[in-house]
């Protein structure tokens, strides 16, 4: 017998671990972490600590990553900075883990 079962999601994702940040629109810093995977349309967040999620769910993510365009050389990471929105948070003892939608990547 065979089971076959069907993806939801509409991009694949790949296991990773950069550095994050997530920060208020107004540039508080609300939390640390790491990613845990990673897609063309958002990030898994394995957060430092819980906090109050804006009303709206809209964050500013910074996700220090290499630089994909030059990785064959030694470069120094890229910050890429995005409007994201929270759209789940489960809680992991003293961590958060968060499921993040990009929005827009910002400057």
């Amino acid at each position: 017998m065979r089971v076959s079962i069907t993806e939801r999601r509409s991009s694949g994702r790949i296991s990773t671990a950069y550095p994050a940040k997530i920060r208020s629109r107004t540039g508080e810093i609300l939390a640390r972490g790491r990613t845990s995977n990673i897609s063309a349309h958002g990030v898994f967040l394995i957060a430092d600590r819980e906090f109050e999620i804006p009303s709206d769910g809209v964050v500013v993510l910074e996700l220090v990553k290499p630089d994909l365009d030059r990785i064959s050389t030694a470069t120094e990471p890229v910050l890429d900075r995005y409007e994201c929105c929270i759209i789940r948070s489960e809680s992991l003892g003293q961590l958060i883990g968060l499921a993040v939608k990009f929005n827009k990547k910002l400057d």
